[in-house]
C-alpha cells in the first residue's frame, strides 16, 4: 500500500503522530490559500484591523485589534482538508501523493465556495447599500433569499410585521433600482456547469482544478465572465430556472410579484409559460454561442 495512504488511514484512525505529520504536510498550502482568499474578500476589514497573515496588509495603527479571520480560516481549511472522512477517501491512485490529492481539492471551485459559506454564512455577501437600511437588514435579506415569508421573518426577529414589511420594500426598491433583483435567488448558488450538489456536507464532492476529470478553472472563469455580460433579466431567468431549478409556475409567480416583464408590451402578470421557456432558451443560446460552451454545460436543457 502507498505509504501516503497508510499515513492518511492512520491519521484518520486517531494516530496522534501521523495526524501531526498530515497537519505539517498541508500547513504551507493552507496558509497560502488562506492569505489569498482573505485578501480577496477582506473588504473594509483592511482599514479596521491588523492582519495576522501579512503585517503590511491591514491597519497599521498600533492600537488596531487583530483580525480574527486569518487564524479562523486556517483552522477551517485544516479541518476541511484533513478531516477523517477526507483522509479515508484518499486511495493514492497512480502513486499520487497525499499533498497532491489535497492540493487539487484546495484548488477546486467547491472548496472555495465552502470557504465562502463559512466566511460569510452565505454564498453571497450582503451589499453595503442593503446593510445600511436597517439593523436587521442582513438577516432579512438572507431570509428573503431562503424564500421565507415576511410574517415569519418578523416573528423570528421579534419585530413588528409593519416594520419588516418596510425593510422588505426598501430592499426590493434598492435591488430594483440597481437591476440586481436576481441576487435574491442566489441562496443555493452552484457552479453553472451543474457540478454543485447543495449544502449537505455528506453529499458534497470535489472536482479538482486541472488534471483528468478535473474542473478547468479557465472554463469556470469563462462561464462566469459570460454570465456577467448577460442582461440582468437574462441572469435572473437562468438563475431561477438553471441554477435554482424552479418550475415554470414558480418563475411566473416571481415575475408577477417582482414586476418583471420579459417581453416588450406584455405585462408581467400576462406572461405565458412559452414566453418564459423561449426567453430562457434564447439567453442560454446566447451564452453558449458567445463562449462556445458545450451542450453538456447545462444538463437537462
Amino acid at each position: 500500500m502507498n505509504s501516503d495512504v497508510v499515513l492518511a488511514r492512520n491519521a484518520a484512525s486517531g494516530d496522534v503522530k501521523d495526524r501531526e505529520k498530515v497537519t505539517r504536510l498541508v500547513n504551507e498550502l493552507v496558509v497560502e490559500k488562506t492569505e489569498k482568499y482573505c485578501k480577496e474578500f477582506c473588504f473594509e476589514n483592511r482599514s479596521l484591523y491588523a492582519c495576522t497573515l501579512d503585517a503590511s496588509w491591514g491597519c497599521q495603527s498600533i492600537d488596531a485589534a487583530l483580525c480574527e479571520w486569518g487564524n479562523g480560516s486556517i483552522v477551517w481549511m485544516l479541518d476541511d482538508l484533513t478531516n477523517d472522512n477526507r483522509l479515508n477517501k484518499f486511495e493514492g491512485r497512480s502513486n499520487s501523493g497525499l499533498i497532491n490529492y489535497l492540493s487539487k481539492i484546495a484548488g477546486s471551485f467547491q472548496f472555495r465556495e465552502r470557504w465562502k459559506d463559512w466566511r460569510f454564512r452565505r454564498r453571497i455577501r450582503v451589499p453595503d447599500y442593503i446593510k445600511v437600511l436597517d439593523n436587521d437588514a442582513c438577516k432579512v435579506f438572507w431570509k428573503l433569499c431562503d424564500q421565507d415569508s415576511v410574517p415569519n421573518i418578523a416573528q423570528v426577529l421579534g419585530r413588528e410585521l409593519a416594520e419588516i414589511e418596510v425593510v422588505v420594500k426598501q430592499i426590493f426598491a434598492e435591488l430594483h433600482a440597481r437591476k440586481k433583483l436576481h441576487k435574491l435567488n442566489l441562496a443555493q448558488l452552484v457552479s453553472l456547469t451543474g457540478l454543485g450538489v447543495g449544502d449537505d456536507p455528506d453529499m458534497q464532492f470535489d472536482l479538482p482544478a486541472g488534471g483528468a476529470g478535473g474542473e478547468d478553472q479557465l472554463f469556470q472563469d469563462q462561464i462566469k465572465a459570460a454570465f456577467s455580460r448577460l442582461s440582468w433579466k437574462e441572469q435572473f431567468i437562468l438563475e431561477v430556472m438553471v441554477i435554482d431549478q424552479l418550475d415554470v409556475a414558480s418563475v411566473l409567480t416571481a415575475l408577477s410579484e417582482q414586476g418583471i416583464s420579459i417581453k416588450k408590451g406584455v405585462p408581467p402578470e400576462e406572461t405565458s409559460a412559452n414566453q418564459v421557456y423561449y426567453f430562457r432558451n434564447k439567453a442560454l443560446s446566447k451564452l453558449k454561442e458567445k463562449f462556445c460552451l458545450g451542450r453538456g454545460a447545462f444538463p437537462g436543457l
